[in-house]
């Protein structure tokens, strides 16, 4: 019996459940992704990186990202979220973060094979429109990048705000409540982008978090 007994505590007890990754590591396997999608363009560095977590967060809803934006020069930016990416993707082997002269760029690393099982697992689902996202925003200018990515900030920051986005009305918000450095973007520019993004579907729907003016 006691035989018995202990084979069926040994057998049956349940297992401890995995622990969760947590949502740094997952975003970092995320930034890993994009920067090995994308490490040959010429024009990807620190800022285009940027603004396409932000895009992935705000338009694809990968919570993951976990941004806390602030109204740069370069756009939504979040200083902190980058040094992490950088620190957790360059520690894993996955990819080089390397700063010079005329800002940064990035190469594979030794272990960049490491983070695709860890990419399907996590983002496997979502990996087409992943794609989508990456292809529409590769060939751009990085001063491209930023304007898609303000544009959209700044329409979503007043759908959560309750208030109808009329092209002129986030045009406005971009120009005058942004910083000094959007206005020599000419309104015009904006209005186009605005066009282009509807065209695309890169449109925002009031999701997460409104950005934040610096200081």
């Amino acid at each position: 019996m006691t035989c018995k007994i202990k084979g069926l505590l040994t057998e049956d007890a349940p297992k401890p459940a995995k622990k969760e990754a947590p949502a740094a590591f997952k975003r970092s396997v995320l930034a890993a992704y994009i920067a090995d999608t994308l490490c040959d363009h010429p024009t990807f560095g620190r800022v285009k990186f940027q603004k396409l977590l932000h895009l992935c967060e705000a338009h694809l809803e990968i919570q993951e990202v976990a941004g806390n934006y602030h109204r740069d020069a370069a756009g939504p930016f979040d200083t902190q979220m980058m040094r992490s990416v950088h620190s957790q993707i360059e520690k894993q082997g996955w990819i080089a973060p390397m700063k010079g002269d005329k800002g940064w760029t990035y190469a594979r690393g030794e272990k960049v094979d490491g983070y695709r099982d860890h990419f399907d697992r996590y983002y496997g689902d979502r990996k087409e429109t992943l794609e989508d996202l990456l292809a529409l925003i590769a060939p751009m200018k990085t001063q491209q990048a930023e304007i898609v990515s303000t544009a959209f900030a700044a329409w979503n920051d007043l759908l959560l705000e309750g208030k109808a986005p009329s092209d002129d009305r986030i045009v406005d918000l971009i120009l005058n409540d942004w910083t000094e450095s959007k206005k020599a973007i000419s309104a015009d520019r904006w209005h186009s982008a605005l066009a282009w993004m509807r065209e695309k579907g890169l449109t925002p729907r009031g999701l997460g978090e409104h950005t934040k003016k610096k200081g």
